[in-house]
């Protein structure tokens, strides 16, 4: 028998979970205290994410991008959510 190349499960696909729901809090926490903005790499988020164009990867990115900027930990602007100070610097 000759083995057939196969892909590597990505942690996106797994039926486990990869972060606690205290660390995903904490993730969209730090998300909304960046100081600067991150700096992606489109063309290995396309490999990494499975996407078969970058253009897909670009425009994907820019609508999570968008959905982050909206995330405000509960209590931290005294209202309890919308967008924080720093949404534009995910510009």
């Amino acid at each position: 028998m000759s083995a057939s190349p196969t892909k590597e499960s990505s942690p996106a696909k797994t039926d486990k979970a990869l972060f606690t729901e205290k660390e995903e809090r904490v993730l969209k926490a730090a998300w909304s205290c960046l100081k600067t903005p991150p700096e992606i790499d489109i063309e290995k988020l396309k490999e990494a994410a499975g996407f078969n164009t970058t253009k897909t990867a670009q425009n994907t990115w820019g609508v999570i991008k968008k959905k982050l900027a909206t995330l405000t930990p509960a209590g931290a602007d005294g209202e309890g959510g919308g967008k924080h100070s720093r949404a534009c610097i995910l510009t």
